[in-house]
């Protein structure tokens, strides 16, 4: 019950943002295309960071408040819990390879940008076993906060498939 609740609630946030056109509407052309720039470096960025599996550069991405929402193959966590499971998967892990074929950005209004990621992705762990993650999806939530873009609101699937190094000799 609690998950159909928070579904619906995330869809009508969503629905209503989409839906208030008036805020959209007052940002020129140039403006949009400024923010949706802005978000595409740090996009980039953050792959990067991630690919590198720098945890605490990757976390300085992420709003701090008490209203982050993190929703993971249908875990839900707060900023605390979200800090907490990646720094476990990134210090078991050796890199990760990215490849992020589709990228949707959706301007809200001049501080509110809703970002669709999809693709696919592969996890070296340090014991050389590999996670594959094919396909992956993930929807993020900038807002603009005290001058610069941070993640409020992060929902992320995928179909993980643990691969174990073959240690045998033939």
């Amino acid at each position: 019950m609690k998950k159909l609740i928070l579904t619906t609630l995330i869809a009508g946030l969503l629905f209503g943002y989409a839906c208030d056109t008036h805020k959209k509407d007052s940002l020129s052309n140039q403006n949009i295309e400024t923010i949706k720039s802005e978000i595409q470096v740090l996009l980039k960025q953050i792959i990067e960071d991630a690919s590198e599996v720098n945890h605490e550069k990757v976390m300085e991405y992420y709003s701090d408040q008490p209203d982050f929402i993190s929703i993971s193959n249908g875990i839900k966590s707060d900023y605390t819990e979200f800090h907490e499971l990646c720094k476990n998967n990134y210090e078991s892990s050796k890199n990760q390879i990215i490849d992020n074929s589709e990228t949707i950005i959706e301007v809200l209004d001049a501080e509110t940008v809703l970002v669709t990621l999809g693709g696919k992705a592969q996890v070296n762990l340090k014991n050389d076993d590999q996670i594959k993650v094919e396909p992956f999806s993930i929807t993020l939530i900038f807002k603009k906060m005290n001058g610069a873009w941070k993640i409020t609101y992060t929902h992320e699937s995928g179909n993980h498939v643990y691969v174990e190094n073959d240690t045998s000799t033939n």
